[in-house]
């Protein structure tokens, strides 16, 4: 992967293709909260930031991977818990297979309701891309 576009077009890539995840979205939380019509599991990739640093971009995203849960069975708090953590590991499984070089943080267990009540996990991922630091592919009018 060599940059955004190519990183947001794996996200996309893997997510439709995992046979765990219903929805997948990316962009901003407030978005994919008001989202009435998810299904479950249901994924949003944020993008928070990129730092330059020489030959080496840094993107860093938010992954928030959410299951439905029914509040009267408690054990359906945990298997969400666990179900969104299985996820979350096949997606760093999946950038490895990619060869890119990534940092997954710690992946925290939540608990929220925006019409559903849901549980899962929130995380953040880094993923390093390559990048050409060398002023002749800089693009300059003549």
């Amino acid at each position: 992967m060599d940059g955004l576009k190519d990183i947001r077009f794996f996200f996309e890539q893997f997510f439709g293709a995992h046979m765990a995840v219903g929805t997948y979205m990316y962009g901003n939380l407030k978005d994919f909260t008001a989202n009435a019509h998810k299904t479950y599991k249901a994924i949003n990739i944020e993008y928070q930031n990129t730092v330059v640093a020489g030959k080496i971009d840094r993107h860093v995203f938010n992954v928030l991977i959410a299951d439905r849960m029914d509040d009267a069975i408690p054990q359906t708090q945990h298997d969400a818990h666990a179900d969104c953590l299985q996820v979350y590991a096949d997606l760093q499984s999946g950038l490895n297979e990619q060869g890119n070089m990534f940092t997954a943080t710690q992946a925290t267990p939540f608990i929220q309701a925006d019409g559903d009540i849901q549980a899962g996990v929130i995380g953040g991922i880094i993923i390093n891309t390559g990048r050409i630091s060398d002023f002749c592919f800089t693009p300059l009018n003549p």
